[in-house]
């Protein structure tokens, strides 16, 4: 009558029909996906996969997209994130690569893209060795090997008939949810506590920031060369390539001559910690505890484009995140 094909069952990756329902009144396939005959042929996987979210297994359904989209994702390159205890380190990288620099007859654009790799290059890697991170701040190794306790009685479950099996399952998935639900208000109340006694901003949006997370909406459906020429609009404006003076034309000798070593640094101590860096994820942190050798590869490459007229593309790139708010 509607023309449909229920892939329960008949499609690969799920040719046995596995239940969609394991609970306390027993195992069944209760839940279906149908969809009409003409998409048969794109459907590329049908699975229903063990999990004890609840006591309806999910039911995953990937198809083939031939439509193009014309939004493009720029992969922004990882944020190099500083280290106070490697400061020593970083200092005798940086030092021992800016050595080896050789800049006399380079361009703005090639010099500017060698001083990033040296830096970039300078900071120790992060190691293969890490702690294992989960999801939500709260879960920690006991909730993984309950969860972990619970999936495996799950799958025993779905292969056999036993009734102390399923009945075992179910003790060990409440139990599961029950530590979660310990762990999560736990974790919200010493999160209120801390929010209670913060003293500044500051603090206080950090936290904000733990507890509701970074969720950023990806997809706005409008092409990344809209937007940039959206912003391009706001921010640039119109432009010249002549540059016009009133007369009499004012000259001042400490304006116009040479930036200086001074001036770059007393600039760069200015400079805040934590903030967000650009395209190249570089932050503060890697100028500010810089060695002099950067401060003078720094002022080379200033006075350059200041004498050559010439601005490296890095200089003219900001990174722009779109934020939507309500209203």
């Amino acid at each position: 009558m509607y023309d449909c094909l229920v892939l329960n069952g008949c499609t690969d990756g799920d040719k046995d029909g596995n239940f969609t329902f394991i609970g306390g009144q027993g195992k069944s396939v209760i839940d279906y996906c149908a969809l009409n005959n003409d998409w048969h042929d794109h459907i590329t996987r049908f699975e229903v996969q063990s999990k004890n979210f609840s006591d309806h297994m999910p039911i995953v359904v990937e198809w083939a997209d031939n439509m193009t989209s014309t939004v493009k994702n720029l992969q922004l390159i990882p944020r190099l994130k500083w280290k106070k205890n490697e400061i020593n380190l970083y200092r005798n990288n940086l030092d021992n690569n800016l050595s080896l620099l050789n800049d006399s007859s380079d361009s703005t654009e090639l010099l500017s893209n060698k001083l990033i790799s040296c830096i970039r290059n300078s900071a120790n890697k992060p190691t293969s060795c890490r702690n294992k991170s989960y999801k939500q701040e709260w879960f920690d190794k006991e909730c993984m090997k309950a969860r972990n306790k619970s999936f495996t009685l799950l799958n025993a479950v779905r292969n056999s008939d036993c009734q102390n099996l399923k009945q075992w399952y179910i003790e060990e998935n409440t139990r599961y949810k029950n530590l979660c639900l310990k762990k999560k208000t736990e974790y919200e109340n010493q999160q209120a506590l801390s929010l209670s006694q913060t003293k500044d901003c500051k603090e206080f949006w950090k936290i904000t920031k733990m507890i509701n997370g970074s969720n950023f909406t990806i997809g706005l459906g409008v092409s990344a060369e809209d937007l940039a020429g959206h912003f391009k609009n706001i921010l640039c404006g119109k432009s010249s390539d002549q540059f016009l003076y009133a007369e009499p034309l004012l000259t001042d000798e400490i304006l116009d001559s040479e930036i200086t070593f001074a001036e770059i640094q007393a600039v760069i101590l200015k400079a805040k910690n934590d903030k967000a860096p650009g395209e190249d994820g570089i932050a503060y942190e890697f100028f500010k505890n810089g060695t002099e050798a950067l401060i003078i590869k720094l002022k080379s490459l200033f006075n350059d484009v200041f004498n050559k007229q010439e601005v490296p593309t890095s200089f003219k790139t900001a990174v722009i995140f779109p934020i939507h708010k309500k209203g």
